[in-house]
């Protein structure tokens, strides 16, 4: 999950273009293939950023189902799609042939950015695109929430969910898509022991225990040790500490997190300063390049900024 800090001012960005086209395609024909011709630079536009079209108010999707997003109270679902052979299939989207049409437009280019950075293997695990507002939700947590990623009860498939009005711009969004990426890769059955009960020797992390020779479990040498015995004192057996601890723990090693909300849990971090690592964003100072050679230095990661260039804005000649 991402959240940005609670004092950053929030502005609107929702997805509604009428028509869009990457390399003269329509926007009903955006797919996998297409995204990784832009990715080797075979396409003629760009899957980034998203059209100014796009920066529009969001409609509701036609549903009442709002059991859709559990544990997300007043969360409004914009749309809602299956992902079958790496193709958006509606379940739910705005009613009214135009508004939907707008809606089906952009969150296709939104897909086609999404299947141009995750690496397909990690792409095929996700079953489901939800896009969701939840701004007006009783609970602070969920309403600064930019975006989650959870796996199915049988762990079989994962429901990738963002929620376009809650972020700032397209490098935030962009930050944001890579970040549930971390988590995708990293808390897989190749990565986590979903069993329950029984301690856990390594991290205990939101879908398990991370196995011995994890990315996960090897990201913890990465932390300071005093760092790290303050957040497993304050977390204890849930694994996650709250805002303000760590915002304490944040001002305490401001060196050692790209972010604030890196300072939740190491899952918090790896997935904070991968989105930077990824980007090629700034990560000056020790601890921070410390995390660098070893996200670099994981098979498993190594070509992922390959990867993140697709979500780089095309220079104008």
């Amino acid at each position: 999950m991402r959240r940005p800090p609670v004092s950053r001012v929030l502005a609107a960005l929702v997805l509604g273009l009428a028509t869009a086209a990457i390399g003269g395609l329509p926007a009903d024909d955006l797919d996998p293939q297409l995204a990784e011709a832009a990715l080797g630079g075979n396409a003629t536009r760009s899957v980034w950023p998203l059209p100014e079209d796009c920066r529009r108010s969001a409609e509701p999707a036609d549903t009442t189902d709002r059991t859709a997003l559990p544990g997300m109270p007043g969360a409004v679902v914009l749309a809602d799609y299956d992902i079958v052979r790496g193709r958006l299939v509606d379940r739910a989207l705005p009613a009214g042939e135009a508004a939907a049409r707008r809606r089906r437009a952009c969150d296709r280019r939104l897909w086609a950015a999404v299947s141009a950075v995750y690496p397909t293997a990690a792409r095929d695990r996700i079953g489901r695109l939800v896009l969701f507002d939840a701004r007006q939700s009783p609970d602070d947590d969920v309403g600064h929430t930019l975006a989650y990623i959870v796996a199915s009860d049988d762990r079989s498939g994962w429901t990738l969910a963002v929620a376009p009005p809650a972020v700032q711009d397209d490098d935030e969004l962009a930050d944001t898509l890579v970040h549930e990426l971390a988590h995708l890769l990293t808390l897989g059955p190749d990565q986590v022991d979903a069993a329950d009960g029984g301690p856990c020797p390594t991290l205990r992390t939101t879908e398990g225990c991370a196995l011995p020779g994890s990315v996960l479990a090897g990201y913890l040498a990465t932390w300071d040790p005093t760092a790290l015995a303050l957040w497993r004192r304050a977390a204890g057996e849930g694994g996650v500490v709250d805002a303000e601890a760590a915002a304490d723990l944040f001002a305490g090693h401001p060196d050692d997190f790209v972010t604030e909300y890196a300072a939740t849990s190491p899952e918090e971090d790896l997935a904070e300063t991968l989105a930077a690592w990824c980007r090629g964003k700034p990560l000056p100072g020790k601890a921070l390049q410390d995390k660098a050679r070893y996200l670099s230095g994981r098979r498993e990661l190594r070509d992922l900024p390959t990867r993140c260039a697709a979500l780089r804005a095309p220079v104008s000649p």
